[in-house]
């Protein structure tokens, strides 16, 4: 069964976090699956992927040109999902901030 949370998932958010419109990859256990990042933050990210899958462990967010983040999937509804990163904040501040600044050129 996979995660799915009983409360408002934005209820323990730690960061602010930004919506986006970047097209990801997502390694699970060695499998490379197709996501859409719907929003990110320091300390983790909701995507949308259509391939289904049972993993609920450990995972690895891929950004083009913007690197890797590894993380766990903290809760699941359907297609979408909530990502808790592994990285220190700090890094995934810098690359967000990267992020940002490419939308808006």
């Amino acid at each position: 069964m996979g995660l799915v949370m009983g409360q408002d998932e934005h209820e323990n958010r730690e960061h602010d976090r930004r919506q986006t419109e970047l097209q990801g990859t997502l390694v699970i256990e060695g499998r490379i699956v197709d996501c859409d990042i719907l929003n990110i933050s320091a300390g983790g990210g909701r995507v949308r992927s259509t391939e289904a899958f049972t993993h609920d462990g450990a995972l690895t967010l891929h950004i083009e040109g913007f690197g890797e983040f590894a993380g766990n999937i903290a809760w699941r509804r359907g297609e979408i999902m909530g990502m808790k990163f592994h990285d220190d904040p700090e890094k995934v501040a810098e690359t967000l901030m990267a992020i940002l600044l490419y939308k808006a050129s």
